[in-house]
């Protein structure tokens, strides 16, 4: 298993490892579909009686076709991501060749190599899983395209680090015998097989991987020109097991080996169904790309230790969470610069002391399971091509219960408030290593999570949004008094970030409950960032107009001062959903504007309500419909009273306004936007001008 030196790799190689994978979006099946779908085309009858020996034979293709469109929607994103970084990576990385013991090795990354070719009168060939060359160990997890073609080789012996391969590195020619350690089967990055006359070639593989080279690599092989002559397993038990895609464990590994899921060359997805023991367990997860392997456990699984490797943004706040107890001195990082940690104290906020919200977690203090955290560091000490890096160590026997195969409840905190939008606030996460779909949990309450960008925060709600947590990922959540947990079910669980369709159904079914309820979706989208919020009003005449937990969400504020911010506003409370009765049909909009400049706001959403948009200042009244736009000017600072919407009116009636609302009902806010009272100290908001109260 990589020591923590060899994890926190510099920015450049790492990049050069996903670089040199350019083919994961395509799958090592994609030219063996191209000619099965032309001979499809040209004789329909001869390619059923060829391809397909029996009913099972065609269940296997139409499961595995419709498998291998979905990765390939899936990986579109990590191909976009390649395209963008490839040519600054190739101008700035230079690659070292050495040889050893007739085999010639070309540096991938700072600790990984690439076997290249060899001497052509090599008829037998075994590559170890490590090289060394001037002293620095490399792994081979990598072996070139047609790097042995030239080479009369009978018999080929792979090591268990083998992740990928080019086209066709071997030549099948003379009955070559092809021994893989490897539990996963390498991909293939250039589309092709591992060998020229694959019919006449013979697969060894570990007994615990047959199944999975058997529908990979064997079974599918239909072509009379693209096939292997035979497969069989061997006794072989890898001291590492790498998984970089989908695998399933049909049969339970003999001994205790080290796992470790990897991100390259593709996103590794586990599903363990049978109590397992592990060695060393490794999980990686890039904040940066998005990028996340994912293990979903259906029986007793542990681990003797349990690492997560992590890649996080710098310069700025990641939101996380544990399912286990981390020592804050257990967080290894790349940098020498400080790295700051902080909790979110609800009770503090209840308590109206906005201030003391985020409270620092001492050096030797201890992050505990389930509970967010926010971890910031800005890396000044790295080079520009360096990202920013952390290995993560779980603390005690807690460390198994990220391998929990029962439903988790975590416990929330009470922290009762004068104003029901500041009580019973707490900061949580997902507690599973993989995705989760929040439609599953048994609550209507929105939660409010950090954008994918960590730039500004977004309320989603279990009813009207389809929403998934990453692995690891922190979120608010706020309960009704007496709420003393909650519980995440394990269907939420997936490995797609799309969630999954149990999921769907559970939210239509309670959507359907719910009633008639109109969702407006009300966008701010600004000439001068590519930053984009978001304020939802929900007409339900069920709802209250005062402030529920169950339905409506506080308005959470971006620290980031440069962000143009969008919400509404009903009895002094900004909210980021609203939902209410129709009433009187008028809503307020409240914006935060960070720079002089021009500002669009668009309606997201269709509803069956004719809304209009009101522009005070300018005296414009317009239909503000599902895809219509506003665009307006304005300069910095905050816009109370400028913007109002009328849901059901059909005329440009004028709504009652704070303007026309006396001097001393005019609400008074701080710079987060919560409503204070007039004995209130510091920066207030008051009429859309800032004052200061002594």
């Amino acid at each position: 298993m990589p020591n923590k030196s060899q994890v926190l790799t510099d920015r450049r190689l790492l990049l050069l490892e996903k670089c040199h994978l350019f083919g994961v979006g395509a799958p090592r099946f994609f030219p063996f579909y191209i000619s099965c779908c032309t001979e499809f085309v040209l004789n329909f009858g001869q390619f059923i009686k060829k391809c397909f020996r029996g009913i099972d034979d065609l269940v296997f293709f139409l499961k595995f076709a419709t498998q291998f469109i979905t990765n390939t929607f899936c990986q579109m994103r990590r191909i976009i991501f390649t395209l963008l970084i490839l040519p600054a990576v190739l101008a700035s990385a230079a690659q070292e060749s050495f040889d050893v013991d007739g085999v010639t090795y070309v540096t991938t990354s700072s600790t990984t190599v690439s076997a290249t070719g060899g001497v052509s009168t090599l008829t037998s060939l075994v590559i170890p899983e490590t090289v060394t060359n001037g002293g620095k160990t490399y792994t081979v997890t990598d072996i070139g395209r047609g790097a042995f073609k030239d080479c009369p080789l009978t018999e080929v012996t792979l090591p268990s680090t083998l992740l990928t391969f080019g086209t066709q590195p071997f030549n099948g020619s003379n009955g070559l015998v092809i021994t893989l350690h490897a539990v996963q089967a390498p991909m293939s990055t250039g589309g092709g097989w591992i060998a020229t006359e694959s019919e006449k070639c013979t697969l060894r593989v570990p007994a615990i991987a047959f199944d999975e080279y058997y529908y990979k690599w064997y079974y599918y092989q239909w072509s009379p020109n693209n096939y292997f002559g035979g497969i069989e397993y061997i006794d072989y038990e890898p001291k590492t097991i790498f998984i970089h895609s989908d695998f399933s464990f049909t049969r339970v590994p003999n001994t205790t080996p080290d796992l470790q899921l990897l991100i390259s060359p593709g996103e590794g997805r586990l599903t363990v169904d049978k109590a397992t023991s592990f060695g060393n367990f490794s999980q990686h997860i890039d904040y940066t790309s998005n990028s996340f392997s994912t293990i979903i456990s259906n029986d007793k699984v542990t681990a003797s230790s349990v690492e997560l490797d992590v890649t996080l943004n710098e310069e700025e706040w990641n939101f996380v969470s544990f399912p286990f107890d981390v020592r804050v001195s257990d967080i290894a990082t790349n940098s020498k610069s400080p790295t700051y940690i902080r909790t979110y104290d609800g009770n503090a906020r209840a308590n109206y002391r906005m201030n003391e919200t985020w409270v620092d977690v001492p050096a030797n203090g201890t992050l505990q399971a389930y509970q967010g955290y926010i971890i910031y560091n800005r890396a000044d000490d790295l080079a520009e091509n360096q990202n920013l890096a952390a290995v993560i160590s779980a603390t005690g026997n807690i460390r198994n219960n990220i391998f929990l195969a029962r439903e988790v409840s975590i416990p929330l905190k009470q922290n009762p408030s004068e104003f029901a939008q500041d009580c019973n606030w707490n900061l949580i996460g997902n507690p599973y290593p993989c995705f989760y779909d929040l439609r599953t949990l048994g609550i209507t309450n929105p939660i409010t999570i950090k954008d994918a960008r960590g730039r500004g925060y977004t309320a989603v709600s279990p009813l009207d949004d389809y929403s998934v947590l990453h692995p690891f990922q922190a979120f608010f959540i706020q309960v009704e008094n007496g709420v003393s947990s909650l519980d995440f079910p394990l269907e939420g669980r997936s490995h797609s970030q799309n969630g999954n369709s149990y999921a769907r159904q559970i939210q239509l079914n309670r959507a359907k409950a719910a009633g008639n309820r109109q969702v407006l979706n009300i966008l701010l989208e600004s000439s001068q960032t590519d930053f984009t919020d978001r304020t939802r009003i929900v007409i339900n005449e069920d709802a209250k107009p005062d402030y529920e937990i169950s339905r409506d969400a506080a308005k959470f504020f971006a620290s980031d001062n440069s962000l143009q911010q969008i919400y509404t506003i009903a009895d002094g409370t900004t909210y980021a959903i609203n939902e209410r009765p129709k009433g009187d049909g008028v809503a307020s909009i409240g914006l935060k504007i960070a720079e002089s400049g021009e500002y669009t706001l668009r309606m997201e959403t269709t509803s069956e309500l004719p809304v209009t948009l009101v522009d005070h200042e300018t005296g414009v009244s317009q239909p503000f419909n599902a895809g219509d736009t506003y665009t307006f000017s304005a300069g910095p600072g905050t816009i109370s009273d400028r913007f109002a919407l009328l849901m059901g009116h059909t005329t440009g009636i004028r709504p009652v306004t704070s303007e026309m609302s006396s001097e001393k009902d005019q609400p008074t806010y701080n710079l987060s936007g919560q409503k204070v009272g007039a004995d209130y100290k510091g920066i207030v908001i008051h009429k859309g001008k800032k004052n200061i109260n002594k």
